[in-house]
């Protein structure tokens, strides 16, 4: 996006975060929306504004006028993920929004949009070593089932203590994942 700043206080980032999130559910039919990204992680910096939000079908129409109404674009042909400019501190900020349709399919979409990047391919990488298949889509289990309505059940399939977002960035490869399995906390 043309114009967009980068490296926001994580204050200034959360406060607006915030007001987005509300306006979703107040306004845009939103069922259920989660900041993610760096925001979620508490970093110090932040770059964007991500948020992973549920729309329910019966309110779909709602939520499309609201992001209409906000200058959103969307991104690729499922219409899951859009994003539009937002202001903090008198600059523009990119804010992304993945949308899922499906309840039980959130808290995979919430662990992937969290991240980071390096959680999300240890983590991956872990699934597999487990014969399973993570992605934003859910945990695939070896049984044929497909979990993902909470980010504390994907742990917890994948032999996990739940981590708070914070607390991955200690656990950024398989090694390290492997130690926190066996109750080694660093």
């Amino acid at each position: 996006m043309n114009g967009v700043s980068t490296g926001f206080k994580f204050v200034d980032a959360h406060a607006q975060a915030v007001i987005l999130e509300e306006s979703l559910h107040d306004y845009g039919g939103v069922s259920l929306c989660t900041v993610a990204g760096s925001i979620r992680r508490s970093e110090e910096v932040v770059n964007d504004i991500d948020l992973v939000v549920f729309v329910d079908p019966r309110s779909e129409d709602n939520f499309e006028k609201f992001m209409h109404e906000l200058g959103a674009s969307w991104k690729r042909g499922e219409r899951t993920q859009t994003q539009f400019p937002w202001e903090i501190c008198q600059k523009r900020v990119q804010v992304d929004v993945f949308v899922t349709r499906e309840m039980d399919r959130f808290g995979s979409q919430l662990l992937c949009w969290t991240g980071s990047k390096e959680w999300n391919v240890a983590t991956r990488k872990w699934a597999q070593t487990k014969g399973m298949m993570l992605s934003q889509r859910g945990l695939h289990l070896t049984s044929g089932d497909i979990v993902g309505a909470t980010e504390h059940v994907i742990f917890e399939k994948l032999g996990l203590p739940y981590l708070e977002p914070h607390a991955r960035a200690k656990y950024p490869d398989i090694g390290a994942l492997r130690d926190l399995s066996l109750g080694k906390y660093r």
